[in-house]
């Protein structure tokens, strides 16, 4: 999710993984427009204690290399989030080339903008599939 949390929808977006069988992983994207991401890993964390949270920067590679063991080779990932929260921006930096269309966030409040409009099948250099 974009560094505004919103633990209702993380905790939905859980659900449909663990449903679905798959490990989940959460992941703060946008962690260079939050004053404090520290403190917003924490608050996740302590919410929803059994699940890793990492705080990235796709700009700055901050925490890029956490997602590391998560994309494995013959491994399948989803991205799940709202709307603008960066799933196409990281997309991109994990396959370093610009595969899926962004937009900038909104001067007025800081935001993504909705751009994806369909689910597609990548591959990442690492081997690793994932579905956006």
């Amino acid at each position: 999710m974009g560094f505004q949390c919103y633990p209702t929808r993380i905790i939905r977006y859980l659900t449909q993984t663990r449903q679905s069988g798959g490990q989940p992983v959460i992941i703060l994207t946008k962690a260079d427009l939050a004053p404090d991401y520290n403190l917003l890993l924490a608050e996740v964390t302590q919410i929803i204690p059994d699940v890793p949270v990492h705080a990235i920067c796709n700009h700055t590679g901050l925490g890029m290399n956490e997602l590391d063991p998560y994309l494995m080779p013959d491994k399948t990932v989803v991205f799940l989030g709202m709307s603008g929260v960066g799933k196409s921006s990281l997309l991109n930096a994990l396959i370093e080339q610009d595969v899926m269309k962004v937009q900038a966030i909104r001067e007025v409040d800081s935001r993504g903008r909705h751009t994806t409009t369909h689910r597609q099948l990548f591959m990442l250099p690492s081997g690793t599939m994932v579905i956006h």
